[in-house]
């Protein structure tokens, strides 16, 4: 088995309700995640994937589909926030999106972490996703990993 990474970036605001610091307000970031997966080579003589895993703009199109070309340029907030979610009512143009959680670095690499496995389950069943590191700032990030 192989594994493999493709980098993706987009921006997206959001908001720790209830933080001690400045993070309780609403703010944006670059966001920069690392997806990580696992795979046999295609060793079919003439394919266009021979020699692959899978082609890295096939992994791209995944993933763009299901996550950056949705939050990219968004606002993810917590759905048990009320002024968020007040504001996000009154501005139904606005790209917002409530969650069932407050969208922490770490809760939010879970989150899309179960998504990609979704997609990853219905488009290409012979991969597996092996990480997922989502970097909120230049140096700081959450990953998972498949449990050992």
């Amino acid at each position: 088995m192989i594994n493999i990474s493709r980098a993706f970036e987009w921006d997206m605001g959001h908001r720790v309700t209830n933080h001690a610091s400045l993070c309780k307000n609403p703010h944006g970031h670059r966001y920069r995640m690392l997806v990580s997966v696992t795979g046999v080579i295609d060793e079919r003589e003439g394919t266009t994937t021979q020699g692959m895993v899978v082609d890295f703009g096939t992994l791209k199109q995944l993933i763009d589909e299901a996550i950056v070309d949705m939050y990219d340029h968004s606002f993810v907030y917590w759905s048990k926030d009320d002024v968020m979610r007040r504001f996000a009512d009154e501005n139904p143009d606005f790209r917002m999106y409530g969650l069932s959680f407050v969208p922490t670095a770490e809760r939010l690499v879970e989150f899309f972490a179960e998504e990609i496995k979704r997609v990853l389950q219905k488009k290409l069943p012979a991969l597996r996703l092996s990480g997922v590191e989502l970097f909120e700032t230049p140096k700081s990030s959450a990953t998972w990993s498949v449990e050992a």
